[in-house]
């Protein structure tokens, strides 16, 4: 017979200390009951399900200015850094992100819209220490965006650099 109880359940106890408690009946001895403390087993166990866990799930939860939206973690992972930053442009931009250069400005020959800035930090499943928001490095996006558990981009309006 097993039984696994929850000591924060007794009143008298304090929600901190929760074990988990198994008692085994023993056949041989009549009426000998052993009690096995398996905390310490399910602490091991939790810590390597949270050791070996990527972020596995399919979804990447992907923030901008307070709206979440969830996009493919394998669509994000295939595409290169330049096509998800267009991407999020695409979905996150408002209007006013972007800046009108007129046709004679030196430094945007062609004229037309620029689009904003994209800048994307990263909170990681199994990081070392608790760093919290990472800014991603291009180059790593395909091997990155795997292991990431949210993303936040920010976009910034580039500033229009006046002729002298």
């Amino acid at each position: 017979m097993t039984q696994l109880t929850d000591p924060s359940a007794s009143s008298s106890r304090s929600s901190e200390s929760k074990t988990a408690n198994t008692t085994i009946h023993n056949h041989f001895t009549k009426g000998s009951d052993t009690i096995l403390d398996l905390s310490p087993v399910m602490k091991a166990l939790n810590a390597f399900m949270l050791s070996t866990r990527q972020c596995a799930y399919p979804q990447l939860v992907v923030t901008c200015r307070g709206q979440k939206v969830a996009f493919s973690r394998a669509s994000l992972a295939d595409m290169t850094h330049k096509r998800a930053t267009d991407l999020f442009i695409q979905r996150f931009a408002r209007s006013e992100d972007w800046l009108d250069v007129p046709r004679s400005s030196s430094w945007f020959p062609q004229g037309g819209r620029c689009p904003p800035e994209v800048e994307c930090l990263a909170t990681f499943c199994r990081a070392e220490e608790e760093s919290g928001l990472v800014e991603l490095d291009p180059s790593g996006w395909s091997d990155n965006i795997k292991n990431v558990r949210e993303l936040t981009v920010i976009l910034t309006r580039k500033v229009a650099i006046p002729e002298s």
